[in-house]
C-alpha cells in the first residue's frame, strides 16, 4: 500500500500538468497554471510548453480514463520523452515503483517496454542531423542510477530490480548500446554485494539470468555470479542461484559447456542444495570446476 500510495503520488502529479495542459480548469494561460502548481520542480518553460500544447503523448482529458490502466499507463509512458529530467526522474520513478506491484505492475511495466521500441536506437540521428535527447539508453541509465542510491533504505531498489528484469526479459531494452549493459550488470552486483537481504537478493539473481542472454560477455560474468551464490550462508539463495544457473546453462545455453552439459544439469538438478552437508559441497566443488572450464578466461 505505501509503494502504491507513492507511486500514485507521482502519478497524480503528471495528470495535473495534464489536465492543466489541456485546459480543463478555466482561466489563466496554460503554461502559467503548470508552473504554478509545482513551483518545486522549477520546470523549464520549454517543457511546460511542450506539455501545455500536447507534444508528450499525452491525449484530451475527454479521451482518457483511469478506469482502464493498461490504456491509462499507454498514454502516460511518452511523456518520459520531455528534456527536463526534473520532470522526467519522478515520472519514471513513479512507473518503477507502480511496476513492482499488484495489480497495477504489469500494466507499467508494458507501457514503458511499449513505448521503449518507439525510441530511436542507439546512433540514430533525429532530421536535423543531431542525436536524441532521449533514447533506450537513457532508460538503462535511469534504472542504474535507482540501483546506484547509496540509500539502505531506499524504496526504488527492489522494484528497479523487479522492472529491469521485466524489460530484459521482454527484450526492450535490446536496442540499447551494448556498452550499456555491463554498467547495468556491474550496478546489480553491487547491489548484490552491500545490500545482502535475501529478497533483494533473488532479485538480483533474476536480473544475472535475463542478462545472461543479452550476449557472451554477460553470459559469461552472470554465469559467474551465480556460481558464486552457490556457497551463500543462506541456505534459499543457493537453490535459486542453482535454479537461474541450471535455466541459462542447461535450457538456453548460454556459455556453451559441450559434453559438461549433462553433468552439469545433472548435479544442479539431483542435488539439494537447501542442505549443507559434506555431499552438497562436494556437488558443489565439482559444479564449480565444471562450469569454470568454459567460462572466458577473464571470468575464470
Amino acid at each position: 500500500p505505501e509503494l502504491h500510495s507513492i507511486a500514485l503520488s507521482y502519478i497524480a502529479t503528471i495528470w495535473s500538468f495534464f489536465r492543466l495542459g489541456q485546459g480543463c480548469n478555466s482561466g489563466g494561460n496554460k503554461t502559467s497554471r503548470l508552473f504554478a502548481i509545482v513551483p518545486a520542480l522549477a520546470l523549464g518553460r520549454d517543457d511546460a510548453d511542450s506539455i501545455a500544447q500536447n507534444k508528450c503523448g499525452f491525449v484530451k482529458c475527454s479521451d482518457f480514463s483511469w478506469a482502464d490502466p493498461e490504456a491509462a499507463f499507454a498514454r502516460i509512458a511518452p511523456a518520459l520523452s520531455v528534456s527536463d529530467k526534473r520532470l522526467r526522474r519522478p515520472l519514471f520513478e513513479g512507473l518503477v515503483l507502480t511496476g513492482s506491484t499488484e495489480p497495477l505492475g504489469k500494466f507499467a511495466v508494458s507501457a514503458v517496454a511499449a513505448y521503449a521500441e518507439t525510441l530511436p536506437e542507439t546512433g540514430a540521428t533525429v532530421e536535423d542531423g543531431a542525436q536524441p535527447e532521449w533514447g533506450v539508453d537513457g532508460i538503462v541509465a535511469e534504472l542504474i542510477r535507482l540501483l546506484l542510491t547509496d540509500r539502505r533504505t531506499s524504496k526504488l531498489i527492489n522494484p528497479a530490480l523487479g522492472v529491469a528484469d521485466q524489460l530484459v526479459e521482454q527484450g526492450a531494452l535490446l536496442a540499447a548500446a551494448p556498452v550499456s549493459w555491463i554498467p547495468l550488470y556491474r550496478a546489480t552486483q553491487r547491489v548484490a554485494f552491500k545490500l545482502r537481504a535475501p529478497h533483494r537478493l533473488e532479485l538480483c539473481l533474476k536480473l544475472y539470468s535475463s542478462l545472461a542472454l543479452m550476449s557472451e560477455e554477460l553470459a559469461g560474468l552472470a554465469v559467474g555470479s551465480l556460481l558464486a551464490h552457490m556457497a551463500h550462508p543462506v541456505l534459499r539463495i543457493r537453490q535459486t542461484a542453482a535454479d537461474h544457473l541450471f535455466a541459462v546453462v542447461c535450457i538456453h545455453g548460454a556459455i556453451d559447456a559441450d559434453s559438461d552439459s549433462d553433468d552439469i544439469g545433472r548435479i544442479l538438478a539431483e542435488t539439494e542444495w537447501v542442505q549443507d552437508s559434506a555431499s552438497v559441497k562436494d556437488a558443489r566443488a565439482r559444479l564449480t570446476a565444471l562450469v569454470r572450464r568454459h567460462l572466458p578466461q577473464s571470468q575464470d
